[in-house]
């Protein structure tokens, strides 16, 4: 167990991305939250040759992307309450969504689906979904997203959603979270 709590999600993700990137052929990123933006820590690059990239350390907003709406689901509803009340919700591209009713709504769609998903609200030209990763205390750490172009991503949306949700839970357990036996998430 004590492997187990000291484990980090950045030590354990690697080849678990990998494996998402086989199964999905779409670029594959690891984001942590730093203040009220989500920093990625980790990237594979999916073998298509036109592919969405972003470096190593690049921040992307919780309310524009599927990586952030992802960590959002994953927060208690009180946390993410919290933090709601606190971002900014520039919009990036007409599609971003620019109100908390909007972004709430979003989120419990993402939360009955299962994944978040981004359709062209950070970049016009990109799609994506997400999922959060839980530590073994059960509070999220982290979050996932596939991301690609969207006439690409979009019609493929309710096959990568559940791998990106299966990859997410695959970390979740190596980092010792084991979810109550209802399968009750914060949210997800």
């Amino acid at each position: 167990m004590a492997a187990v709590h000291s484990a980090d999600v950045a030590d354990v993700a690697p080849e678990l991305l990998r494996v998402l990137v086989q199964q999905t052929r779409e670029t594959v990123s690891l984001g942590v939250l730093s203040g009220d933006e989500m920093v990625f820590i980790g990237r594979e690059r999916g073998p298509q040759s036109v592919s969405v990239n972003a470096e190593l350390g690049a921040r992307r907003p919780l309310h524009a992307t599927s990586v952030g709406k992802a960590y959002l689901c994953g927060l208690a509803p009180r946390e993410r309450a919290d933090l709601l009340r606190t971002l900014t919700l520039t919009p990036y591209t007409p599609q971003t969504l620019t109100t908390t009713e909007t972004l709430e709504a979003d989120l419990a769609e993402a939360h009955s689906r299962g994944w978040a998903e981004e359709h062209g609200e950070f970049d016009l030209a990109s799609a994506c979904c997400g999922a959060p990763i839980f530590d073994h205390t059960g509070r999220v750490v982290a979050a996932i997203s596939v991301a690609g172009l969207k006439d690409r991503v979009e019609p493929a949306m309710n096959r990568l959603g559940p791998l990106a949700v299966a990859t997410a839970d695959a970390i979740s357990r190596r980092l010792g979270h084991n979810p109550a036996p209802t399968g009750a998430e914060h949210s997800r």
